[in-house]
């Protein structure tokens, strides 16, 4: 139960020590969350680590995200494919 949004966190600590494939793993742990928030919170991330090599990967889960996430979840999803230019 606690291991997805512990995800999160987990991903964001090895984005910030550069360390990609582990916090891309962790973001996809989250995206299975049953927690519709948490699960959104995992879509938006991969939809981040992907948008520099698979953009329309990114987007799909950026949108998937927006359609699941609370207002903050849908904000940030938003602002990253706005950076996409989608």
């Amino acid at each position: 139960m606690f291991a997805p949004k512990a995800g999160v966190n987990l991903g964001i600590i090895y984005m910030d020590a550069n360390r990609v494939p582990e916090a891309f793993a962790c973001f996809e742990t989250a995206a299975g969350s049953p927690d519709r928030n948490v699960a959104a919170l995992g879509h938006c991330y991969v939809g981040v680590v992907l948008a520099d090599t698979d953009t329309a990967a990114a987007e799909r889960h950026l949108r998937r995200a927006m359609k699941q996430g609370d207002r903050q979840v849908k904000e940030l999803a938003s602002d990253v494919l706005r950076r996409l230019g989608r």
